[in-house]
Order: structure tokens, then sequence, then C-alpha cells
């Protein structure tokens, strides 16, 4: 049996730090109460993946008790790669010089038998993860990856019935192949996967609040054929097991995206918003920890589109474009990662029909500060002058668009994906609608199923790496034209369960298509499933505050109306 962790409590000592951790616990050789109390603290952080604010528990851990063995092995823990951040720095966070000097501290309390047998195979296990000569981006830490998961499985050999170590030996299994622990194509788990879900769910049966493990989970299941069975193991961090850490509150929203339970994404984000609010006003912006924020508001955004709650999804946009600090953009790696993130007002403006703001909205200054930005704005005023049926204008634009594309720096993502291969989208689903203004009916459904191909090429990712899904407008199209059977197959095709992320179940953009295709057939069983659509259509528009009359406003007959 796995000794469960998270019921008792370290010894309450009254500070000032501000933030609540909650109960777990990680009793470490110490004789310094406060050095207890940080090292908890920071493990805690770590499971959340705020890893600079558990860096700076683990240096007052080590602070408070300089001969705590744990507190500098936790130092080079909370510095190394993790899923979300695969590559080192060499002073910078994650800093390998940083990790090496606690491991040369750590390895001299070693030497003098300092900690229980549990703590100095944890040492010696991650010193295989670090070398004093580090050169990042190169083969070397995959190697070193690969070095520390073989330790960590002899670790969790000896210690099978600890929940830390099993969350930790889960962690360096994952981190083998970050965001691709399954099989693209056949969905299958790769042996890590399997194993991890092992390790896993053996832990979770005994200790079921562990937020690592909690956490870990999520990621373990989010890309199987079954991401449903992480609902309940992810309930207590639902549910605040980490009062103070956003990033936990959030984790389960991967699997409510994937299930369609956009409503339940929501409040959980919500709740998440708050209190990444409250630490990003505590330390600032200026971090990688930003990354974490955005992504949780991000997820605001792509659930009030696909459940048609424009004030939600807007007032998400609006969150991130208020509290993005743009000083951030002037760091090339790191702008690489955030600059995507400022896209989501406009498609939060495209998604909902608002042509006549999109078109008044200005590009952003100075435009070489924000390439992909300027992109998007290009995409969305295309999108909006061919809805209005400027086609001339569309395709001033459209150029407009193909030349400001051409200026993203190579290395800019949207998360998981490179934004030259998001913009594939972009330009088949703009294009087609440009086909569509000019009655080339044919050529702009070859152009939206051309953009349908690049959707469901994208790298796994949450929310998926295209904010609309663009067999709306195909869908919409088909639909007008009186395509009702070749309709119908494009809605069943994006309502089907989320599989490797494709497939957006429940989304009320295609239930309302598919519930006008319903319509026009007679037979029983079409009637019966029109009738199913109407009652989920009717529990979807008490949560919102729109009124959906079709997969895509760009529609003609809503435009004309």
């Amino acid at each position: 049996m796995v000794v469960a962790m998270t019921e008792c409590c370290s010894p309450k000592v009254e500070d000032e730090y501000g933030f609540d951790l909650g109960s777990m616990t990680w009793k470490v050789s110490t004789v310094s109460e406060e050095a207890q109390r940080w090292f908890d603290r920071g493990v805690n952080w770590s499971f959340g993946f705020n890893h600079e604010e558990a860096i700076l528990c683990f240096q007052k851990a080590a602070s408070a008790d300089p001969e705590c063995l744990m507190a500098h092995w936790a130092m080079a823990w909370a510095n190394s790669p993790n899923y979300n951040l695969p590559e080192m720095a060499i002073e910078e966070f994650p800093s390998n010089k940083l990790a090496c000097q606690h491991l040369e501290k750590a390895t001299e309390l070693l030497e003098a038998g300092a900690g229980t047998a549990l703590e100095q195979a944890l040492v010696i296990a991650i010193k295989a993860r670090f070398e004093s000569s580090y050169e990042p981006e190169t083969e070397q830490r995959a190697r070193l990856d690969k070095a520390y998961q073989a330790e960590m499985e002899k670790v969790y050999d000896r210690f099978p019935d600890n929940s830390h170590i099993a969350a930790l030996y889960t962690e360096s299994l994952i981190q083998i192949s970050p965001w691709q622990l399954y099989d693209m194509d056949t969905c299958e788990p790769i042996e890590e996967a399997k194993i991890a879900r092992q390790v896993l769910e053996k832990a979770l049966a005994a200790d079921p609040t562990h937020p690592g493990l909690c956490h870990y989970y999520v990621h373990c299941m989010e890309m199987s054929t079954t991401p449903e069975v992480a609902l309940l193991p992810s309930e207590p961090i639902r549910n605040g097991q980490v009062p103070d850490s956003g990033h936990l509150f959030h984790m389960p929203a991967h699997i409510d995206i994937l299930l369609g339970r956009y409503a339940e994404c929501l409040k959980v984000n919500k709740k998440a918003q708050i209190v990444d609010k409250k630490w990003c006003d505590a330390r600032g912006s200026m971090n990688w920890y930003l990354l974490y924020r955005l992504h949780t508001v991000h997820f605001i955004v792509y659930a009030g589109m696909m459940l048609g709650d424009f004030q939600s999804a807007i007032d998400a946009a609006r969150d991130i474009r208020e509290n993005f600090p743009v000083e951030i953009l002037h760091v090339p790696e790191k702008a690489d990662w955030f600059e995507g993130f400022l896209t989501t007002r406009y498609h939060v403006l495209v998604r909902f029909g608002k042509w006549e703001t999109i078109i008044n909205e200005p590009y952003p200054e100075p435009q070489e500060l924000y390439p992909f930005v300027s992109t998007i704005v290009a995409y969305s005023k295309t999108v909006a002058y061919a809805s209005l049926r400027e086609v001339e204008k569309a395709k001033e634009t459209l150029s407009r668009f193909r030349e400001l594309r051409a200026k993203i720096p190579e290395t800019r993502r949207m998360l998981n994906n490179l934004c030259s291969v998001v913009l594939e989208i972009a330009e088949g689903f703009a294009v087609g609608e440009i086909h569509y203004r000019e009655g080339k009916f044919e050529e702009a459904y070859e152009s939206l199923e051309e953009s349908v191909r690049h959707y469901e090429g994208l790298l796994y990712d949450e929310p998926w790496g295209w904010m609309m899904p663009p067999r709306h407008p195909l869908g919409a199209f088909l639909l007008e034209q009186g395509e009702y059977e070749r309709a119908e197959k494009v809605y069943r095709a994006d309502l089907r369960p989320a599989r490797r992320g494709v497939g957006n179940p429940n989304n009320v953009w295609s239930l309302v298509g598919l519930r006008d295709c319903l319509a026009r057939k007679d037979d029983e069983a079409s009637k019966l499933e029109k009738e199913q659509i109407d009652r989920k259509l009717r529990d979807i528009r008490a949560e919102t505050n729109v009124e959906v009359r079709a997969s895509c406003l760009c529609a003609l007959s809503l435009v004309s109306a």
C-alpha cells in the first residue's frame, strides 16, 4: 500500500507569507521547523508547476537549515526541465548553474552521511540529470533526462509505497516525451506513458488527494482515448486541495475541454484566474509563470467561444490584453512563447461576427514587436470584409495578411505549434470566405477543407492551436446552399469525441448546424435526434448570453438580416 502523505500538516507557525498551500507535507531531515515549513511550501508549488515561487521557498529552507540535504536537492529539482519547459538555461531559470551549485552542497552532505536512505537516493538520482558543462538545445538534454528517469526507476523500486516518490518517478517518465505520450495516429501510449499510468493509479488508490499525483494523472490521460477516467482523480485539485495554486485549480479543465464540458471549464478557470492574479500582483509578471496565467485565461476565451458565451470570452481576452507586460516582447525567446496570447481578442470578434468592430480595429504598433498579432488582425479583417460582401477590400487585406505572415520569426509559436503552421489554417479559412462571396462555392469548400486538414494536423495542445474550427464556416456555407447531407457530415465530424485533441463535442455551433440539417429530414430517427439536440441547446443557452443561429455568423443569410 502507498503511504498517504496528504493527511497531516507540518507544525503551524505563523508568518507573513500570505499564500495558502494546503495541508500536504513531506517530512524531511531537518532540525528547523522553519526549513520544514518552507520546504513543504516549495514542494506544493512545484507540483503545481510554479517553479519560480518554489525556488524562493527552497532557498529559504536552505537558509534556515544549510545542512538540510533535501533543501539542496529541491533547488536542483525546481531548476530542472519540466513538462512545459523541457529545456534549461545556463544561468536564468531554469538554471543549470544554480542547480549544480546546490548539488555540490548536497554531495558534500551526502558524503558526510546526511539524510535518510530515501533522501540520499533522491540526491543520487537527480545528479544524473545535470552536468556542469551544459549546452542547451543539444542531444545532451535528452540523454540526461533518460539517465535521470533510469535512476528514478531505481528509487521507485526501493520505495514503491511512497506517494512523493511515485509522483517524482511519474514526472521523470512523462518528461521523456513531453506532450507526445501517445502515438497521434494510433492513439497508442508510448511505453513511458503505460508505466506512468500504472504507477499513478496504484499511488492514487492510497493517496487520492496528493496534488502531484492528481496533476500528472491529467497529463497522463489527456491524450488517451479515455480522458474521462481522469475526471474523478482530478476532483481534489478542482476543489482547491492547494488553495493558492492557480495552475492546479486549472488542470481539470484539460479534461473538461476534451469532453465538451465547457461550462465546467469556464467555472474552474475563472477560479484559477482569481488565484493567479493574487500571485502575479505579489510577484509581478516578468516571469515564466505568466505563461500559466495566460494559459488559464486562454482557456476561458476558448471555452466561452465553444459555449457561445461572448461576454466570458471577450472579458477574458481583455484581461490578457490589459495585464500583458509588453516589455516581455523585447526578450526574443519569451516573445516567441507569449505574443500569441494577444491574438485572442480577434478570434473572439470573428467567432461572434463583430464585423464592424474588426474593421475599425487598428493594427498594433510598432508592428515589428507584434508580427503574429498583426497577421491575425489582417486575417480577421479579411474575414470581416468578406462577410460584409466587400470582396475587393477582403482581397486587399488578404494580400496584407500574406505580407505580414512572411515577416513572422520562424521560432514564434502558439504554445505547442509554430505560427507558420497555425497560419496555414487562417489562409484556407480566409480564402474560403472570399470564394464564397464570389459565388465560387466549390472553390470555397475546397479552401475550407484544406483549412480543416491543417487544423487536424496540429500538434496536440489545449486549447487547440486554432480557436475557431474551420468546419464551422464550411458547414454553414454547405447548409446555406442546400447541401444538407454534406453539411451533416461536417457537423458530425466536428462533434465527435475529442481524440488526440481533434473533435469538439457538445460545442453549440455544430449542435445548431446539425439540428438544422436534421430539421430537413422526415424520418423518425432524425426527428428524435433533433429533439435531443434541442434539449441540449436549451441547457446550453441557460449558461450563455448569445442566441446562436448558425455554425458561423459569416453565413450570408445572417449578415444580410
